[in-house]
């Protein structure tokens, strides 16, 4: 899987510096498959290479899951990638817009942030 580096608002906005983001390709069967930056170029939008350091390794995690979209590269296939963009900012909306208008992407679906349980539990008591 590819790694990427970014600063990443969550959906309650709260700022995290540095955060890994990974892209991975997976296929028909549900298998996955790293890879590399080089492969992810031609469907990534310049607005996500303008913003992320690839190949970033010092990175950390979150207590969740960041967003992500799934972009089919056939009926089948798709390439699993995580992002930085809180949605409503205008960078979201270029992130958008730049994914629909690739010829390479089939399709373009959304997944939103994934608490863990810890996180979930974390929130409700502590607001």
């Amino acid at each position: 899987m590819a790694r990427y580096g970014a600063n990443y608002v969550s959906d309650f906005g709260n700022s995290y510096a540095c955060v890994g983001l990974i892209s991975r390709l997976v296929r028909a069967n549900g298998l996955s498959s790293r890879t590399s930056s080089s492969f992810d170029l031609p469907y990534l939008p310049a607005i996500f290479l303008n913003t992320v350091e690839p190949n970033s390794k010092n990175c950390c995690s979150l207590a969740f899951t960041p967003r992500a979209v799934r972009l089919y590269i056939n009926e089948t296939d798709y390439l699993y990638l995580q992002y930085p963009f809180q949605p409503t900012t205008p960078e979201y909306s270029t992130f958008l817009n730049q994914l629909n208008s690739n010829s390479l992407i089939f399709l373009v679906e959304h997944i939103g942030e994934n608490l863990t349980d810890f996180y979930t539990d974390y929130l409700t008591k502590n607001g």
